[in-house]
């Protein structure tokens, strides 16, 4: 078992993990939920990318539900949305949580593709002239 602690940082983003949802994996890098959406759209499909970004307007949409419920103190509609929202979290991390975008066998077989291109290159090249 691992310990985190609050000084843990996003591999994204390099923020504090603490106080947002975070995905760990097992070479230990961190990465909040959405941050970790955003790393691995260059490793998805158009078709995982589309169906993402569908889950999470719909997650957006359960959690309104959610607060709407709790605001009218509907415990079982309460519930039944978060059931649905969770399961739908499940899913947004079927897509993105296999493996990791840093170092995980879906990066590693990317390593032969450039990181930038020609033309972003340039332009980092000339931003480094005095």
């Amino acid at each position: 078992m691992s310990n985190f602690q609050p000084s843990d940082v996003c591999a994204h983003c390099a923020r504090p993990i603490s106080g947002r949802a975070f995905n760990v994996h097992s070479c230990r890098h961190l990465f909040h939920r959405e941050c970790l959406e955003i790393a691995m759209i260059p490793f998805l499909t158009a078709e995982d990318v589309a169906r993402m970004k569908t889950l999470i307007n719909d997650e957006d949409r359960v959690l309104g539900q959610m607060k709407a419920e709790q605001l009218a103190g509907n415990a079982k509609g309460f519930v039944e949305k978060q059931d649905k929202y969770l399961k739908i979290a499940a899913l947004i991390g079927n897509i993105v949580g296999n493996e990791c975008p840093l170092c995980g066998d879906i990066a590693i077989s990317q390593i032969d593709k450039k990181f930038m291109s020609d033309e972003e290159f340039a332009t980092d090249l000339n931003s480094w002239i005095l």
